[in-house]
């Protein structure tokens, strides 16, 4: 369990990054290797989480430029979900974690229900959502996970995406 001074030093560090809040839970959502920068928290190294802003490199500076969602046949909003709140970005994340390069990147489309600004006192969290998958988009699943959890709406954000190779994010592409 975190102590109040590990929760207060957590709390200054998504204030310093809140612009980058959807982008961090993004690469955190895409890291899938062992073996990646790690940094101790403010409770004497036992509990470790991953230094996105050191794994993403000058990728954890983008600026999102936030515009009305399209979304595709594969992944529709469920009828009745409210999407009032929803939008879209485009953020790019590394191909390669283990040697991430700012000029070898996936392009992944996220989407946010913001339902309060961070920066509000009432603010208490960013929930990241996904469907599974390999088979299905995920972009409308922050309007169904909000539509679901009405309690939490008046002090929660959601964030959804488009996994690497589906939907509106990048495809890999072979060659041989």
């Amino acid at each position: 369990m975190a102590n109040d001074s590990s929760v207060q030093a957590e709390t200054r560090r998504a204030r310093r990054f809140r612009p980058l809040i959807a982008v961090a839970g993004v690469v955190a959502a895409t890291l899938v290797t062992g073996n990646i920068a790690f940094s101790s928290g403010d409770d004497g190294g036992e509990t470790k989480t991953p230094d996105v802003a050191a794994l993403a490199g000058p990728l954890a500076d983008q600026e999102l430029a936030w515009e009305a969602c399209e979304f595709n046949d594969d992944g529709p909003p469920l009828p009745g979900a409210d999407l009032s709140n929803v939008e879209c970005a485009t953020i790019q994340v590394p191909r390669d974690w283990h040697d991430p390069d700012p000029e070898v990147t996936w392009d992944v489309r996220i989407s946010q229900a913001r339902n309060i600004d961070p920066a509000n006192p009432d603010y208490r969290t960013t929930i990241i959502t996904h469907p599974g998958g390999p088979y299905a988009s995920g972009l409308s699943y922050s309007s169904t996970v909000q539509m679901y959890t009405p309690e939490l709406r008046p002090t929660t954000n959601y964030v959804s995406f488009d996994q690497r190779g589906l939907g509106q994010s990048s495809h890999a592409e072979c060659e041989y």
